[in-house]
């Protein structure tokens, strides 16, 4: 029996396998032969197979490699790239990892790039990627971002993958608040985690702990990102009351599907913020009869509902 070996472009199979019954079966009158091949870890299309038996090849001969007509060969193809999933990213970017199949050989070499779309169908990009684990694991410098279920998808071998909605960016982290205590038309200085980087897309309400007091996301000014990712000012609304704090909602805005949007959770030893408590400054004389009496002051908030006034005991 001769030795038989199979080789292609950018591929070489090794553990060639002869199938003798197949040649001496009774259903191949004509003689024909099959074999069998592992195929190494790869990249590519149209790879032209090759088979040696003896000094003679396939391929008429041929000792160097040549374009070969696809009439003329067998052609062979690795499969297409699959991702599975992303890690988890911070806002501020990173080394992201992705897991899936078919990326190919350890390296650079057969990958072409990592595609990440955003909010809006902003593309993010992801730069140097590397297969890091053969054929299983990948990646690549991911750029600044935000959201939920960004898709992503990568290109093997002149070959892309189907997109995904697998990236999700880390949820925004409320670490600390201050001042603690604060009067309407203050500024408040928040520090956290995954912020982002673009103050327009952000929004935030406050409430206490209870939820009896709310303060909607409409009514605060702009959002400002004093540190990108990590750091924001806003300015108080009018308000009273104890024990409040804040939520961010981020990417929110238009043109933004709400799909991608995420809330932002506090810190476990987050310290809640206070409204001053209510200072009098003067008030009008009334008879000993009594009548209508009028007090100025701070910290009254704009709710009748929950002011209440004494004078001596009496409402």
């Amino acid at each position: 029996m001769s030795l038989i070996h199979a080789s292609g472009r950018q591929f070489d199979c090794r553990d060639v396998q002869f199938d003798q019954t197949f040649s001496q079966g009774p259903e191949n009158p004509e003689g024909k032969y099959r074999i069998s091949a592992e195929v190494p870890v790869g990249y590519g299309t149209d790879l032209a197979v090759l088979l040696n038996v003896n000094g003679q090849d396939n391929a008429g001969g041929c000792t160097i490699e040549r374009e070969l007509s696809k009439e003329d060969i067998l052609l062979f193809d690795y499969p297409p790239p699959v991702v599975e999933l992303a890690s988890a990213m911070p806002t501020a970017g990173g080394r992201m990892k992705l897991g899936g199949m078919f990326f190919g050989p350890l390296g650079a070499a057969g990958v072409q790039d990592v595609t990440v779309t955003g909010p809006g169908g902003s593309e993010i990009p992801c730069t140097n990627p590397s297969v890091t684990a053969a054929n299983t694991a990948l990646e690549c410098d991911l750029g600044e971002g935000m959201g939920n279920g960004l898709m992503v998808g990568t290109s093997v071998g002149a070959q892309p993958s189907e997109v995904k909605p697998l990236l999700n960016f880390q949820l925004p982290l409320v670490q600390a608040i201050s001042p603690t205590v604060v009067s309407p038309g203050d500024t408040i200085t928040v520090k956290g985690l995954n912020f982002g980087n673009n103050a327009s897309l952000i929004e935030s309400r406050m409430f206490n702990s209870s939820f009896s007091e709310t303060v909607p996301f409409d009514s605060f000014d702009a959002v400002k990102l004093t540190k990108d990712h990590t750091e924001i000012e806003l300015l108080v609304p009018m308000g009273s009351g104890t024990g409040f704090t804040l939520e961010f909602q981020l990417p929110k805005g238009a043109g933004v599907d709400s799909s991608f949007t995420q809330t932002s959770q506090n810190d476990v030893a987050l310290e809640a913020f206070n409204y001053r408590p209510p200072a009098v400054g003067e008030i009008t004389s009334v008879p000993t009869s009594g009548g209508q009496v009028t007090v100025a002051g701070t910290g009254f908030g704009e709710n009748d509902d929950i002011v209440h006034v004494r004078v001596g005991g009496n409402s």
